[in-house]
C-alpha cells in the first residue's frame, strides 16, 4: 500500500486508488478481528495491548492514506508528497511491527510443535516400556502357575512310577491347586 499510495502521488493513475484501499481496509478488519478474538481468548494482556496499538496504528496509517489520496485527487500534489513523506516512515514501522508479531507468533508455533514432538516420543517410549512390562509380568506369571502345576504332577508321575517298579509305599504329596492335591489323594487311597 505504501509503495502504490508513492506510486499514486506521483502519476496521480486513480486505478490505483482500490489497490491501495483495499488491502489497508483488509489489513485494518484483520487487526481488529484479531484484537476481539484476543480479547475473549486466553491471550496476555501485553498481546492485547500490542494487538491494539497495532490494530490503532493501522487505522491511523489508513486515515494518513485516505488524506493523501484526497489531497492528490484535490491537486495539492506538493501538500501530498509532503504528506506521504510523514506517513511512509510509519508503514515501515507497521510493517516491521507486524513481521515482529508473526515472528514472534511462529516461534510459538514452533515452540509448541516441539513440546508436541517430545510429548509423543515420551508416549511412544512408555507404550514400549509398558509393552515389555506386561510381556515380562504375563512370562512371570506364566512361569509361577506352571510351576504350580508342573511340580505337583511331576511329584505325582515319580509316585506312579515309583508303584509301577513295585514300591508300595510310595506316597503323593497332597499339594498343590485343589484339582492335583485331590488327584494325589485318591491315588495315596489307591494305594492304601
Amino acid at each position: 500500500a505504501a509503495l502504490l499510495i508513492q506510486r499514486y502521488v506521483t502519476s496521480g493513475d486513480a486505478t490505483l486508488i482500490p489497490e491501495i484501499q483495499q488491502p489497508a481496509t483488509k489489513a485494518t478488519d484483520s487487526l481488529n478481528a484479531a484484537v476481539a478474538t484476543a480479547k475473549t481468548g486466553s491471550e496476555k494482556p501485553e498481546q492485547v495491548a500490542a494487538l491494539e496499538g497495532m490494530a490503532a496504528a493501522a487505522t491511523g496509517l489508513t486515515d494518513g492514506a485516505q488524506q493523501i489520496i484526497a489531497l492528490r485527487q484535490g491537486g495539492a500534489v506538493p501538500q501530498a508528497a509532503a504528506a506521504l513523506e510523514t506517513v511512509v516512515p510509519k508503514f515501515r514501522q507497521f510493517r516491521l511491527a507486524l513481521r515482529d508479531a508473526a515472528d514472534a507468533e511462529l516461534q510459538q508455533v514452533a515452540d509448541l510443535q516441539s513440546q508436541a514432538e517430545t510429548t509423543g516420543w515420551m508416549a511412544l517410549w512408555m507404550l514400549i516400556a509398558s509393552g515389555v512390562g506386561g510381556v515380562v509380568l504375563a512370562a512371570g506369571v506364566g512361569f509361577v502357575i506352571a510351576r504350580s502345576i508342573v511340580n505337583p504332577l511331576s511329584r505325582l508321575e515319580a509316585t506312579a512310577l515309583a508303584v509301577t517298579a513295585g514300591d508300595m509305599s510310595a506316597r503323593a504329596p497332597v499339594t498343590g491347586p485343589r484339582e492335583l492335591a485331590r488327584l494325589s489323594s485318591v491315588l495315596n487311597l489307591m494305594m492304601n
